[in-house]
């Protein structure tokens, strides 16, 4: 998920701070090129090891544009937690041992074992280019989120309804 902040009239995107929320990437073999890379003075790129690996490790990266280091370490102590610093240590040496890629390949599968049993279920679903932990589902336009959450609870199914993103972030 991509957020600009500021406004998006076409004359001023080329000044936007771009906001990259890539915590699904590693479901993708193969990844596009990260906006940050392509703009990386005015890209803020954000990834997840909590959504890979076990629900434990809280730890994600923030690359930040070298701009905006000092304002960000600000808020970051500022408002977040911090993780124990041996899940970070876990984590780098999941990275340079290369069990980390072994893992991301072990979750892909599951979530392509998941994902196939909800096309078996649904075959309406829609068809995802990568396959994810999720499906999405054509509603009729009678039917409202709320409508279809409480008749899935109703037979025993979960299901979350869609978050509103977090309001973009100003400089």
């Amino acid at each position: 998920m991509v957020l600009l902040a500021g406004s998006a009239s076409p004359k001023s995107l080329s000044s936007s701070i771009v906001i990259e929320y890539d915590v699904y990437g590693f479901f993708f073999t193969e990844r596009p090129v990260p906006i940050a890379s392509l703009a990386p003075t005015r890209s803020f790129y954000v990834r997840s090891y909590s959504k890979c690996l076990p629900p434990a490790f809280r730890l994600g990266t923030l690359t930040v544009p070298a701009a905006y280091t000092a304002q960000t370490e600000l808020l970051l102590h500022a408002s977040a937690w911090f993780v124990a610093p041996i899940l970070s240590e876990v984590v780098v040496r999941l990275i340079e041992s290369g069990q980390l890629e072994k893992l991301l390949r072990e979750r892909r599968l599951q979530a392509l074992e998941r994902y196939r049993v909800i096309l078996h279920i649904f075959p309406k679903a829609a068809q995802l280019q990568f396959p994810a932990f999720y499906g999405w589902l054509p509603l009729h336009q009678e039917w409202s989120a709320d409508q279809f959450a409480a008749t899935a609870r109703g037979r025993g199914w979960e299901r979350r309804p869609r978050r509103k993103p977090p309001l973009p972030w100003r400089a």
